[in-house]
């Protein structure tokens, strides 16, 4: 669905600037997204607001380091 997280991810999966990274880190990178997008891939992205990123990143960030996750946002958004 156009507009929605999911959407958002796969246009930035199909993009140059995905793909001219490193393997590991594509790897790293899509399976972050994934898991965002489990929860939160039918959400409209411009909808999204502080407390929500917040609570994804508190969701996806547990055993992970939170660094990679707001490199990740940066890039989306």
């Amino acid at each position: 669905m156009p507009r929605t997280m999911r959407w958002l991810c796969e246009q930035y999966f199909a993009s140059a600037k995905f793909q001219s990274l490193a393997a590991s880190t594509r790897k790293v990178r899509r399976g972050i997204l994934e898991e965002i997008c489990q929860r939160a891939g039918n959400f409209r992205y411009a909808a999204m607001e502080t407390p929500h990123v917040a609570k994804l990143r508190d969701e996806t960030i547990r055993g992970r380091t939170g660094k990679g996750f707001f490199a990740i946002i940066i890039y989306l958004y």
